[in-house]
Protein backbone atom coordinates (compact mmCIF):
# COMPACT_ATOMS: atom_id res chain seq x y z
CA UNK A 1 0.00 0.00 0.00
CA UNK A 2 1.10 3.56 -0.98
CA UNK A 3 1.77 5.64 1.97
CA UNK A 4 1.46 9.72 2.64
CA UNK A 5 2.72 11.90 5.20
CA UNK A 6 2.10 15.52 5.64
CA UNK A 7 2.98 17.74 8.91
CA UNK A 8 1.02 21.24 9.20
CA UNK A 9 2.78 23.62 10.35
CA UNK A 10 -0.30 26.18 11.38
CA UNK A 11 -4.20 25.70 11.60
CA UNK A 12 -4.37 27.64 7.37
CA UNK A 13 -2.44 24.66 6.33
CA UNK A 14 -4.72 22.27 8.42
CA UNK A 15 -7.50 24.47 6.88
CA UNK A 16 -6.81 24.48 3.31
CA UNK A 17 -6.03 20.32 3.51
CA UNK A 18 -9.22 19.46 5.79
CA UNK A 19 -11.65 17.91 3.26
CA UNK A 20 -15.01 17.92 5.87
CA UNK A 21 -17.43 17.88 2.91
CA UNK A 22 -16.95 13.54 3.22
CA UNK A 23 -19.58 12.34 5.49
CA UNK A 24 -16.70 10.46 6.89
CA UNK A 25 -13.87 13.89 6.58
CA UNK A 26 -10.52 13.59 5.07
CA UNK A 27 -7.21 15.38 3.99
CA UNK A 28 -5.51 16.34 0.80
CA UNK A 29 -1.73 15.77 0.44
CA UNK A 30 0.25 17.34 -1.94
CA UNK A 31 1.88 14.48 -4.24
CA UNK A 32 3.91 15.08 -7.74
CA UNK A 33 3.46 11.09 -7.79
CA UNK A 34 0.39 9.69 -9.47
CA UNK A 35 -2.45 8.38 -8.18
CA UNK A 36 -5.74 6.59 -9.46
CA UNK A 37 -9.72 7.51 -7.40
CA UNK A 38 -10.32 4.32 -5.22
CA UNK A 39 -6.45 3.61 -4.65
CA UNK A 40 -5.85 2.88 -1.23
CA UNK A 41 -3.77 3.99 0.72
CA UNK A 42 -1.55 4.54 4.14
CA UNK A 43 -1.66 8.15 5.16
CA UNK A 44 -0.30 10.15 8.38
CA UNK A 45 -0.30 13.67 9.70
CA UNK A 46 1.04 15.52 12.49
CA UNK A 47 -1.18 18.58 13.22
CA UNK A 48 0.04 22.20 14.38
CA UNK A 49 1.89 22.17 17.80
CA UNK A 50 1.42 18.28 18.17
CA UNK A 51 4.53 15.73 18.03
CA UNK A 52 2.40 12.80 17.68
CA UNK A 53 1.94 11.39 14.47
CA UNK A 54 -1.52 10.24 13.33
CA UNK A 55 -2.33 7.68 11.14
CA UNK A 56 -4.83 5.84 8.94
CA UNK A 57 -5.79 3.53 6.29
CA UNK A 58 -7.80 5.68 3.38
CA UNK A 59 -9.26 5.87 -0.08
CA UNK A 60 -8.63 7.94 -3.04
CA UNK A 61 -11.55 10.09 -3.68
CA UNK A 62 -10.14 13.31 -4.61
CA UNK A 63 -7.44 14.27 -7.75
CA UNK A 64 -5.07 17.67 -8.39
CA UNK A 65 -3.57 16.26 -11.35
CA UNK A 66 -1.54 19.04 -11.86
CA UNK A 67 -1.29 22.54 -9.67
CA UNK A 68 -2.89 25.49 -10.96
CA UNK A 69 -2.70 29.36 -9.69
CA UNK A 70 -5.17 28.32 -6.44
CA UNK A 71 -4.64 24.40 -5.77
CA UNK A 72 -1.57 22.37 -5.24
CA UNK A 73 -1.17 19.10 -7.17
CA UNK A 74 -1.96 16.20 -5.53
CA UNK A 75 -5.11 13.80 -3.91
CA UNK A 76 -7.53 13.87 -1.51
CA UNK A 77 -7.97 10.87 1.22
CA UNK A 78 -11.04 9.71 2.89
CA UNK A 79 -11.09 8.45 6.21
CA UNK A 80 -11.14 4.94 6.65
CA UNK A 81 -12.98 2.74 10.03
CA UNK A 82 -11.37 5.19 12.65
CA UNK A 83 -12.89 8.22 10.84
CA UNK A 84 -15.08 10.05 13.99
CA UNK A 85 -11.44 10.01 16.04
CA UNK A 86 -9.73 12.10 13.09
CA UNK A 87 -12.72 14.24 12.33
CA UNK A 88 -12.91 15.25 16.03
CA UNK A 89 -9.42 16.13 16.37
CA UNK A 90 -8.98 18.48 13.77
CA UNK A 91 -12.13 19.84 13.89
CA UNK A 92 -11.05 20.24 17.00
CA UNK A 93 -7.86 22.25 15.74
CA UNK A 94 -10.45 24.21 13.68
CA UNK A 95 -13.27 25.72 15.46
CA UNK A 96 -12.67 29.47 14.56
CA UNK A 97 -12.16 28.17 10.71
CA UNK A 98 -14.89 25.88 10.13
CA UNK A 99 -17.46 28.46 9.04
CA UNK A 100 -14.59 30.31 6.50
CA UNK A 101 -15.44 30.75 2.68
CA UNK A 102 -11.84 30.60 2.46
CA UNK A 103 -11.07 28.42 -0.68
CA UNK A 104 -9.20 24.99 -0.02
CA UNK A 105 -7.23 22.35 -1.70
CA UNK A 106 -10.01 20.83 -2.80
CA UNK A 107 -12.73 23.21 -2.90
Amino acid sequence: MERLHCQFANANQLYLAYMGFLSEGGLFFPSLSPWQLGQRVCASYRLPDDPQEHRFDGVVVWLNPVADKERPQGVGVRFGDDHSRHRHRIEQVLADQLSSTQLTSTL
